[in-house]
């Protein structure tokens, strides 16, 4: 499904902002807790990772990116984020990764998970210009290109935006799975909608807001 850029508008909406001290699980099985100071600055707990700090700066920028995180961080799967390099030889920016039982449905919530965001085919794809055929999608890519480091660092928050809704939402979890068994590619756009929505709606803070 293509989103027209009207709708992408219609749907930036305000959303209330929650400030939480709150917890991300690492694969360590250690939390990683964020709190803020009296000027308002994000303050880490040292177990941190730099992966850590950099996806969680980039989402507290917004209200959408906060509200990803927060559900990250209330759900009762053990998240884990990670940085690397790109996914075999694909374009892929990033996925969620997470082991189930041979006969889940997505009704559940998982017991543990894993964020990846593939740094190099972000940059790739910011350099070429090449967004597809998602307006939305292109005019957000093309804030986030025009902003250098900072603007790989906001995308890469965008995109572990998008990656949380697979597997803290219930009815995008049931729409994975739906496509895991039946890949057609209306099952796909199904699936990726509401992610693709927090992606851009995210960017649009960032840079329009």
């Amino acid at each position: 499904m293509i989103l027209s850029f009207s709708n992408c508008f219609a749907l930036v909406g305000p959303m209330p902002l929650s400030i939480v001290i709150g917890s991300v699980n690492l694969a360590d099985g250690k939390a990683v807790t964020y709190s803020y100071d009296e000027q308002g600055k994000v303050i880490w707990s040292k177990n941190a990772s730099d992966d850590i700090k950099r996806i969680g700066n980039a989402m507290l920028q917004t209200e959408t990116g906060k509200e990803q995180l927060d559900k990250a961080i209330s759900s009762q799967t053990k998240i884990t984020f990670q940085i690397k390099d790109r996914r075999d030889k694909s374009t892929i920016m990033g996925d969620a990764q997470y082991g189930i039982p041979k006969d889940y449905d997505g009704t559940t919530e998982l017991k543990s998970a894993t964020i990846n965001i593939y740094e190099q085919s972000i940059k790739e794809i910011l350099a070429s210009g090449e967004f597809g055929s998602d307006p939305c999608l292109e005019i957000a890519s093309y804030w986030a290109s025009q902003d250098g480091d900072t603007g790989l660092d906001n995308y890469i928050g965008a995109v572990a935006g998008h990656e949380i809704e697979h597997i803290v939402s219930q009815a995008n979890r049931v729409l994975c799975y739906n496509y895991r068994h039946n890949k057609t590619a209306q099952n796909k756009s199904a699936k990726e909608l509401v992610p693709n929505i927090i992606k851009v709606r995210i960017l649009w803070e960032m840079y329009v807001k």
